[in-house]
């Protein structure tokens, strides 16, 4: 093999020295016991950074989400089931597959949403666990694991279910086999992997509708421990083959071997895989003695190096300049090595370390972020070498920790035994905040920037300083004062690199009298300087103060058809009214409260709607009023609002509650006529009806009845007319005392009389009386006499002759 590297314990000799500029510091951020029952063995840390995990407690699964400062977020526990692995899903929620439900072992899938709800749980087989997930491009999930069929060996499962829990297809496996993994290529085909002790390896690829587009054999035993996708949607595959060398094969998008390569260095194996920018293949493994490999090959499988490391590889990766960073371990000497190599075999630094490496990041700019799991112990390399931070959590022997992740953003969070979580961050983050909008004037927007570490020259803290810059999104220069400044930190340190360094960033936010919805606008942080930004933008949210509706006013209802209209309006607590310049109409809905009218009197069926447009500060609401055969006073129609509608970022709320809107149907004119009751005989002189005074609706002369609950009083005279006297031919009885009673059963009333035997008078005489004056109850509606029918007559008969 072309350029051999071998590094054993003679390689200290030239061992270049940690650089001692610029150390960095990362405080731990926190390190807390939850639930001290539950093993933690799955996490996945957001990208807002947020931390999800998965525990185990018992029988039963512990889920817990915290937030980036490490507060609980949501908490539940999964009954019966044991977490082999996670995954992130595409809306920012989380996969899980395992095992175990119902003291049966069964292989079990659940995504739980970006709520914290379990969306799926799909389960599978009564005896077997499900320990791989991948998210499909379009949609839907591949999980794999294995399953022991009655009277059968362990047997590989391998399902394809959809976005909503449902079984597309099963991919089979046979007796002994493994499933190794598996990819998707680019146009959504997925291939398969297995692996078969004592027999034939095997690759399937899977088109659309689980329609098989090829199946490759890869003769004799091999262990695949990794695959991955070229750029080329070439498959290579890494692991070991049955006779003890490490062995790789490369598969073309048709099916077939383009290389398959078995590197014996005795009893080996490849554990790690890696492809570069340029389609190189690192590959990382095990030989015989603890002692480790790395190979770099070409595209078409011609071996570029390969050397030999102290140890096995535990951890691997390529920097942006196509190097690999490489972590080694050797169990029985209990030290290892952290390398950095070109692909021509140039070694760039070389360390010893004491820890045994399992997580690796390599950042953009070229940091290395090293995680000893197990041991508690975090190391960083910088693109030039230099050692910037190396330091286990604590000192425990054990710190019991099983599961570590390093996020983007630089945030390192290990988990395990007790309950314990714990996270490390560092650099300069500004948070995101809320505010609400002042009543009036000014407040302050509060923005706090945080340091997690300083650099190091020459073991001292060197000050860090960053500038900020205040700007605007949909809030403007109307909302906040934009500005620019200088932060400066000052390093602190309490002994224990546990604190944190904070810095306020106050922005004043001006009042105003609309209500807009949520604006945001942005504090930058740039150009640091001993330090390096790890969140550099600060959202500020400014939201409204409150919206109250109040009722301002209404114009009454007349019959017969005029609308009862009411306003209502938008107000600052202060009474101040506010806009509605949100993007969408305010809607306000109410029902009818126990006002004096009846349902009949106005349209009840109709539900009273206001809608406050865009650019208004009021909404009107007009309530039909019903014509009636009634003569009544002024009757109320009060709507109780009880419901607003409004943009979800929009607060709008009813003044107490429940606010009553008042209004009137005020009666349309009535009339008072007088009508004859018909001609009398000169012999009658008992008290008997001479005239009618009827109550008249003024439109349509149609009856009407006095519902005012109060008399109306009715005053008449004989006019001038009459041939017939008062008092000689005829006599008024209830002249004085002619009433219309208020209470719903009339509409008329008669004026009665006696018929005087005038001897002296030869002759038939006429008795004409007219309306005078009517006495309207208070409030009630307009009343006159009638100008027509104010007037009427009889005849008294001399029936002598």
């Amino acid at each position: 093999m072309k350029n051999r590297k071998y590094f054993g314990l003679l390689v200290l000799l030239v061992l270049i020295p940690f650089a001692a500029v610029k150390a960095q510091y990362i405080p731990v951020v926190f390190d807390r016991i939850h639930s001290p029952m539950t093993t933690y063995n799955q996490l996945l840390l957001d990208a807002d950074g947020q931390l999800r995990l998965i525990g185990y407690e018992g029988v039963n699964a512990q889920y817990l989400k915290l937030t980036p400062q490490g507060a609980i977020v949501h908490s539940k526990t999964i009954a019966d089931f044991n977490a082999m692995n996670v995954a992130p899903a595409k809306d920012g929620g989380m996969l899980v597959v395992g095992g175990r439900d119902n003291g049966t072992v069964k292989a079990r899938f659940m995504k739980i949403d970006a709520e914290d709800n379990i969306a799926i749980d799909y389960k599978y087989t009564n005896n077997g666990y499900f320990d791989k997930v991948l998210a499909l491009r379009k949609g839907g999930y591949v999980l794999s694991g294995y399953e022991w069929p009655k009277g059968m060996g362990k047997k590989a499962i391998a399902v394809v279910i959809s976005a909503t829990g449902n079984l597309v297809y099963t991919i089979d496996g046979s007796p002994l086999e493994t499933c190794a993994g598996f990819v998707e290529a680019k146009d959504g085909s997925l291939l398969v992997a297995f692996s078969a002790e004592g027999a034939d390896a095997r690759v399937v690829k899977y088109g659309a509708n689980s329609r098989v587009l090829f199946s490759t054999v890869i003769p004799e035993e091999f262990d695949i421990k990794g695959l991955q996708l070229t750029r080329g949607e070439e498959l290579v595959l890494a692991g070991g083959n049955g006779n003890g060398g490490a062995r790789v094969v490369k598969i073309r998008p048709e099916g077939d071997i383009v290389f398959d390569k078995i590197f014996a260095d005795g009893e080996s194996s490849f554990t790690h895989i890696g492809i570069s920018a340029k389609d190189e293949i690192l590959l990382g493994g095990s030989i015989l003695g603890g002692n480790g490999q790395v190979h770099f090959l070409r595209n078409d499988g011609t071996v570029l190096s390969s050397y030999q490391m102290f140890g096995e590889v535990t951890a691997m990766d390529f920097t942006t300049r196509g190097d690999a960073m490489v972590a080694s371990y050797n169990e029985r000497i209990g030290a290892g090595r952290v390398v950095r190599v070109t692909p021509t075999s140039h070694v760039l630094y070389e360390y010893p370390v004491a820890a045994k490496y399992d997580q690796l990041v390599v950042s953009v700019d070229g940091e290395s972020t090293f995680v000893s799991t197990s041991e508690g112990r975090v190391t960083k390399f910088n693109e030039d070498g230099s050692n910037p931070f190396d330091r286990p959590i604590d000192k425990s022997e054990n710190p019991g920790y099983v599961v570590s992740d390093v996020a983007e953003n630089g945030d390192i969070v290990l988990a395990g035994q007790g309950g314990r979580i714990t996270k490390l961050g560092h650099g300069l983050t500004i948070n995101d905040i809320a505010v609400q909008e002042p009543l009036n004037g000014f407040s302050m927007a509060n923005f706090t920037v945080t340091l997690t570490g300083f650099q190091r020259q020459q073991g001292i803290p060197l000050p860090v300083s960053v500038h900020y810059k205040v700007v605007g999104g949909k809030a403007t220069k109307d909302d906040i004062i934009l500005s620019s400044g200088l932060l400066s930190f000052v390093p602190v340190d309490d002994g224990n690199g546990g604190f944190m360094i904070t810095q306020t960033i106050e922005v004043p936010i001006k009042a105003d009298n609309l209500l807009e919805g949520n604006e945001d606008f942005y504090v930058r942080l740039e150009d640091a300087e001993n330090g390096y930004i790890v969140k550099g933008e600060g959202r500020g949210t400014i939201t409204d103060q409150p919206a109250i509706v109040r009722f301002i006013s209404s114009d009454p209802g007349r019959e017969p058809a005029t609308d009862i209209t009411y306003t209502v309006g938008l107000f600052k607590t202060d009474g101040t009214p506010v806009t509605n310049v949100s993007g969408s109409d305010v809607i306000i809905t109410g029902i009818y409260g126990q006002g004096t009218a009846s349902e009949e009197d106005f349209a009840s069926d109709v539900k009273p709607v206001f809608v406050v447009a865009q650019g208004s500060s009021q909404a009107v609401c007009k309530v039909g009023v019903v014509d009636d055969d009634k003569y009544e006073i002024p009757e109320s129609v009060i709507i109780q609002l009880n419901q607003t509608s409004a943009m979800s970022d929009v607060t709008v709320e009813l003044e107490g509650g429940v606010v009553n809107c008042v209004g009137y149907i005020y009666d349309q004119p009535a009339y008072l006529a007088i009508s004859s009751l018909g001609d009398k005989g000169k012999n009658s002189n008992t008290v008997q009806g001479f005239f009618r005074a009827t109550l008249l609706r003024a439109s349509d002369d149609k009856p009407l009845i006095n519902c005012t609950g109060s008399n109306i009083l009715i005053a008449s005279d004989v006019d001038p007319s009459s041939t017939g006297v008062k008092g000689e031919d005829f006599v008024m009885v209830n002249e004085t005392e002619l009433t219309l009673p208020g209470d719903c059963q009339k509409t008329t009333v008669n004026i009665n009389g006696v018929v005087l035997n005038n001897t002296a008078k030869v002759g038939s005489s006429s008795v004409v009386i007219q309306l005078t004056d009517v006495v309207v109850p208070e409030n009630a509606g307009q009343l006159t006499i009638h100008p027509t029918k104010g007037k009427a007559s009889f005849n008294i008969i001399d029936t002598r002759r």
